[in-house]
């Protein structure tokens, strides 16, 4: 069996009598990179912490490399950790951070010094060598600690949020960074974030935990392009949620709106309807046909980017019924002459047949 490979059966675990893990079977490939994606509390650490052998399961079994590792101490585990706060040695140089975890495990000073130049070279570091700690930026810490876990070769490496500390703009380049280097050496990487974003961009699968449990997993294309259930789709964003009744293979119902779909669910299906708001288009309302009618509710603009929301009409304009739900649009910028209609505006929403989804309830 390749190195790398973590399979999860039956976990249970928890604090005292709160269970907040209740996983069936999560398996992690040789060499991939997963990302554990939830809202704070569903157990993404705790999951981590399991796997890293600091919580002990009341139920279940951890395997590494087909080996059960339940109740194995953390330090025979051979697993690399990258915590959110770095956890540098403040009074050691960043040779020292790096060589010290090789040192407990009785490298000899030249194999240190061979595996920290490496490590450094790969992080792009080597310059800070015989720096502290504090002489570094977030972001070279950040690296510091992911070579200081990459340097005695873990068969895997758990990191719980480590970006979560930097800005915008640096945690962007450190996803990019922190890829690449996955890339390289090939290690089984587990990832917990609480960004969708992330999470998608870095993965090559992801694992949705909801209350302890898996939600769904799968690739960043299946799970935002195929949520399995409402909360999927709400979690991973940029989607309007609309409860809706089945009139037939083609058009489904809400609150006196007729929405173009394609499902196979039965006439009077409660269902949920995904609408993507980067799939969505305004037209014309003199357009028949095109879409459901909205009012345009609120546009502002982001640069390259414009957000609309719009309220819902209902077919019969005529009948008294509770306002209409608002769609989210995100459309592209095309210049000074494309802006889109004004606050106040009636318009048609328009999709492609494939961009819904359609959850039945």
């Amino acid at each position: 069996m390749t190195s790398g490979h973590v399979a999860v059966h039956g976990l249970k675990a928890g604090y005292g009598e709160t269970t907040i893990l209740d996983i069936d079977q999560l398996e992690v490939r040789p060499g991939e990179f997963l990302s554990v994606l939830g809202p704070s509390g569903c157990g993404k650490t705790t999951l981590l912490n399991v796997i890293a052998g600091f919580v002990e399961p009341t139920a279940g079994s951890v395997l590494i490399d087909g080996r059960d590792l339940t109740h194995t101490p953390p330090y025979r585990r051979n697993l690399g950790l990258v915590f959110q706060s770095y956890a540098l040695f403040p009074h050691m140089t960043v040779t020292q951070n790096l060589s010290y975890g090789m040192k407990v495990r009785g490298a000899s000073k030249a194999g240190q010094a061979t595996r920290v130049a490496e490590v450094l070279d790969l992080v792009g570091l080597s310059e800070y060598a015989e720096r502290m700690p504090r002489q570094l930026s977030g972001g070279q810490q950040q690296r510091v600690a992911l070579a200081r876990a990459l340097a005695y070769s873990p068969t895997v490496l758990l990191l719980d949020e480590p970006l979560s500390n930097l800005d915008a703009k640096l945690r962007r380049q450190m996803q990019s960074e922190l890829r690449q280097i996955q890339r390289r050496v090939g290690t089984t990487m587990i990832f917990v974030t609480h960004d969708q974003d992330e999470a998608l961009t870095m993965a090559d699968r992801v694992a949705l935990l909801n209350r302890g449990r898996i939600e769904q997993i799968g690739t960043p294309q299946d799970i935002y392009r195929s949520p399995r259930t409402p909360f999927v789709a709400d979690f991973l964003g940029a989607g309007n949620l609309v409860r809706a009744t089945v009139v037939d293979s083609h058009t489904v119902v809400s609150n006196g709106t007729s929405l173009p779909v394609t499902t196979d669910c039965p006439g009077g299906t409660e269902v949920t309807v995904v609408l993507r708001r980067e799939q969505l288009r305004l037209a014309s309302d003199a357009v028949a046909g095109q879409g459901p009618r909205g009012e345009v509710t609120f546009r502002a603009f982001s640069g390259g980017t414009w957000h609309v929301q719009v309220r819902l009409l209902p077919d019969d304009t005529a009948a008294t019924r509770v306002p209409g739900q608002v769609i989210s649009v995100e459309l592209p910028d095309t210049g000074r002459s494309g802006a889109p209609a004004e606050e106040g505006e009636v318009v048609r929403l328009t999709w492609g047949a494939d961009s819904v989804v359609v959850i039945q309830e």
